[in-house]
Order: structure tokens, then sequence, then C-alpha cells
């Protein structure tokens, strides 16, 4: 999979439109360095499970980012997913593919701090919601994530994938620049986040039940490629007071 924060510009691909995507500069930086860019996973498997909590977050039909439904009428996603031109108007939850799932219009958008985002939706999914981790996954731990982004490495030369992907890897050290509410996910291997995946689930199977630890954010290098280098997501449970205190949510 390819992360969608993690690398820029990606060309429109089967109707599918990206939403700005992050990089992080030589100097450490965050810039969003396109409006409209979208990220994939790369060297992932199709997704295994039903997901239902899987949001692809969308505008006038065109795929934007990712997302993870939290609750009936909330998602979380990337601030860059929501910030861009191009605004999200509606989400699809339950994507297995870019063309299906539930289909529910956007209510209200929500930035926060840093690379994270909320996004209130017009009316309640059947969709199943994920419970947010009460505390961070830790450096080594085993995470999977899941997203409908590029599956190729250098921006542009494939197209988007029309299943979702999942990828298992583990927490690390190496990012540059990021924030102690951020984590380091991936390896060198060519596998990981790429354009498309911003905003979409960093998971850890807890039981028989997945729960959320992170949403993508960017890349964790300033090299211009995905799965090149681990990628950085936001910690959704560093922003449980945040969640707490725009939704309502008793979490």
């Amino acid at each position: 999979m390819r992360l969608r924060a993690a690398l820029v510009g990606l060309a429109i691909v089967g109707g599918l439109v990206g939403a700005g995507l992050y990089t992080t500069s030589s100097a450490g930086t965050e810039s969003v360095e396109n409006e409209n860019v979208a990220d994939f996973i790369v060297g992932g498997i199709d997704a295994t499970d039903k997901y239902s909590f899987y949001t692809a977050v969308r505008h006038q039909g065109d795929f934007l980012c990712g997302g993870s439904l939290i609750s009936p009428t909330w998602v979380v996603t990337a601030r860059h997913c929501i910030s861009g031109k191009d605004k999200p108007d509606h989400v699809k939850l339950g994507a297995f593919t870019l063309s299906n799932g539930e289909a529910i219009k956007v209510k209200r958008l929500v930035p926060g701090a840093g690379d994270f985002g909320l996004i209130e939706l017009e009316s309640k999914a059947k969709a199943k919601p994920i419970k947010i981790m009460a505390i961070p996954p830790k450096n080594g731990d085993k995470v999977r994530i899941i997203g409908l982004g590029q599956t190729c490495a250098e921006r542009g030369a494939c197209g988007l994938s029309f299943r979702l992907q999942e990828l298992d890897t583990r927490i690390v050290t190496g990012c540059q620049r990021m924030s102690g509410r951020e984590l380091c996910v991936g390896d060198r291997t060519k596998k990981g986040a790429c354009f498309g995946d911003a905003g979409g689930p960093l998971v850890v199977k807890k039981g028989d039940a997945f729960e959320l630890g992170g949403s993508t954010s960017r890349t964790g290098s300033s090299n211009p490629r995905c799965a090149v280098a681990p990628s950085i997501y936001n910690s959704v449970p560093a922003f449980t007071s945040f969640i707490r205190q725009v939704t309502g949510l008793k979490l």
C-alpha cells in the first residue's frame, strides 16, 4: 500500500482523485505539495477481513482518502484530507473496492492539531465502528495498515488499487521530525503506505476484534517514492481528549 500523506501528485486514474498529501522535507518540515493526491499500500495483499469501519472519503464521486468509522456518525481521518481545495462531501463505509460501500453525506469537517481530522456524518451509519485503543502501540508492536492507495512506489506509475489492501508491519523508529502524538511505521523492505492511503487506519488485533491505533499521515523521509522508508501515522489514542470534546463520545 502507499501512503497518501507520504507522497504527492497522484494522477487521476479510473475516476479516482487524491486529496492533499504530505511529505517530510529535507529540512524536516511538513508541507502540502499537492491538493489532489491520494496514497496507496505497496506490497500488501487483498483484504482478508470485511473491515466494516474502513471509510472511503470522497468528493463528487472521486476518492480522496481513507478514514475509520469510530461511531455511527464520526470518522477519523487526516487533516490534509479535509483541508484541500476539494472538500469531502460524502463517504462510503465498509468499502471493499473503489465503488462499493454504504454512502453517507458529510455534515461537518473538523481539523485538529497536526495532521489529525474528524468528519461528522449527516446520518447514522449501519456499518460497525472500530474501538480506539486505550494505549498507543509501542516500538516493535505488530500492526496492520489498510487502504485503497497506489500499489507501486513511483508516483503515477500504476493505477489505484481497486480492491482494499492490507499489510502487516510494525511500529519502528527512524522517522524524521515526528511529534509525540505520531507513530513511525514500517521499514525499508519496499512495503508500506503510498498515495491514496492517507487518513486510513492502522489497527491492532485484540482478541477477535481490531482496535484503531493510527491514521496515515505522511512519509517519514524526504524521499519522493513510497515504501522506501517508514511512514508517519497520527496516534489516534493521543487525540482521545480532542475527540471527546468535539464529538461528545464516551471513549
